[in-house]
């Protein structure tokens, strides 16, 4: 170990650029040479989402670096105001900081929008060496601008947002409730200020991530191994969207069930960690 690691299995809480932007972030140190996941947030959450998992995976060996977005948690930049390329731009932010820190390969995990964002950055960055995308979505106009009322609502923001940028809540398409069903985590996530202001988007962000974004053309030009994992029970998003992802990838990949719903990561970090475990020191052979 170098003079400048922490101690194996301490928390180190850091700070990296992307861009003129400072980014927050938090490593969990096992080894020089282990296997370091990046592990990418979801929309309007931040590196308390990751906790849990961090600790399994270092259970079983594995370095994580888990960091808030622009816009998002601690980090600096604007609130709901950001391109799902800057998001990418900053997760490759994070990679430069850990080939800084550690030796050893580097798989990226996401989940929903985080799943997005690692598919993205992981086609575009060649020293990373995998991607696991979890209730990743193909087309969310499909679902999440499904009713008349949602379809209206949106069609609103988009008129108004040339002469008024205001910022809306995505709570009208991304319900908390079909987030998750612990309660006790529920409560976490509704009564945290910082979820609250990330997730109020800009008409340009918003249609970003509702009506731009195609999953399964992102992950058409990722050319390397990818592990798709999507929850049985995931209330908010369909499992067919990540069955389309898993669809148009390349091979090699692989596709996961598990019994959770949107946030495997909280609901079941265990079985998660075992999962991410096995297929990471797999494809670092």
């Amino acid at each position: 170990m170098s003079a400048d690691q922490p101690p194996p299995d301490e928390v180190e809480t850091i700070g990296f650029h992307s861009g003129e932007l400072g980014l927050h972030g938090r490593l969990r140190y096992q080894a020089n040479d282990a296997p370091t996941v990046v592990l990418l947030c979801g929309l309007g959450f931040h590196t308390f989402e990751y906790e849990p998992l961090a600790i399994e995976l270092a259970l079983r060996g594995l370095n994580s670096l888990s960091f808030d977005f622009r816009g998002h948690g601690r980090s600096s930049g604007p609130r709901g105001r950001w391109t799902l390329d800057e998001l990418a731009a900053d997760t490759t932010a994070a990679i430069d900081f850990l080939r800084q820190r550690h030796r050893g390969p580097i798989g990226l995990f996401g989940n929903s929008l985080g799943a997005m964002i690692a598919i993205l950055a992981g086609a575009r960055d060649e020293r990373v060496i995998g991607v696991a995308a979890a209730n990743t979505p193909a087309r969310a106009t499909e679902w999440a601008l499904s009713t008349p009322h949602r379809r209206a609502l949106f069609a609103l923001l988009q008129l108004i947002a040339p002469v008024a940028p205001i910022r809306i809540s995505v709570n009208p398409f991304l319900k908390y409730e079909r987030l998750i069903d612990d309660p006790a985590w529920l409560s976490v996530i509704r009564r945290d200020p910082l979820i609250t202001d990330a997730r109020r988007l800009s008409a340009p962000t918003l249609r970003a991530l509702l009506q731009t974004w195609d999953g399964t053309e992102a992950t058409r030009v990722l050319h390397k191994p990818l592990l798709v994992i999507q929850g049985r029970n995931d209330h908010l998003q369909p499992p067919r969207q990540s069955e389309l992802v898993y669809d148009a990838a390349n091979e090699p990949k692989q596709y996961k069930l598990v019994d959770t719903g949107h946030l495997p990561h909280l609901e079941a970090p265990t079985v998660l960690a075992e999962i991410l475990s096995a297929w990471l020191f797999d494809i670092s052979r």
